[in-house]
């Protein structure tokens, strides 16, 4: 049998759990009311409406809580493996996200972008060269997409033709 409590004594018994990121009390009260569930980290529990109170499974709630805290931790131990990782030049395929940043690779350069500077609009990012790690230089000899020519920024960089690295020769053609 299913103990059934209150969405808002759920939510107040847990509140204290460090790392659990739950929203307020109100924003899961809207998810009730237009979607009949709420999402505690990856997980979807069902709400009822019972006696005009949203209620969940108390031992569902629980369980949704604990994988919240677990997703948010490993997820926080990813990126401080990340972070030692690109500290020690090691890249991870594909790209990582970092503590003050992210990065992709392509070829033999990744490109790398902080959020301070990006949030701040002062630098989208660089391309970096995955040998000597020294800045890369680039071409842009493509000609603007349609959006740029007409309305003013896509939004990414559309006219870049070639990566170079010229310390260490490596070459990229995008």
């Amino acid at each position: 049998m299913t103990i059934r409590i209150a969405l808002a004594a759920a939510l107040e018994q847990h509140r204290g759990r460090d790392g659990a990121g739950l929203n307020s009390y109100e924003s899961y009260r809207k998810d009730a009311h237009a979607r009949g569930y709420v999402v505690i980290g990856s997980t979807k529990l069902i709400v009822e409406k019972t006696g005009g109170r949203w209620t969940v499974d108390a031992e569902a709630f629980a369980a949704a809580v604990a994988s919240a805290v677990a997703e948010l931790q490993a997820g926080q131990t990813a990126m401080n493996q990340a972070d030692n990782d690109y500290e020690a030049r090691k890249l991870h395929p594909g790209g990582a996200r970092l503590s003050w940043g992210s990065y992709r690779v392509s070829g033999a350069f990744h490109f790398v972008s902080s959020d301070y500077d990006r949030i701040r609009e002062r630098s989208d990012g660089s391309w970096r060269c995955n040998t000597c790690w020294k800045t890369a230089s680039a071409e842009n000899n493509r000609y603007e997409c349609h959006r740029c020519s007409d309305w003013n920024g896509c939004g990414t960089d559309c006219t870049l033709s070639r990566v170079y690295c010229t310390e260490c020769g490596a070459s990229l053609t995008v």
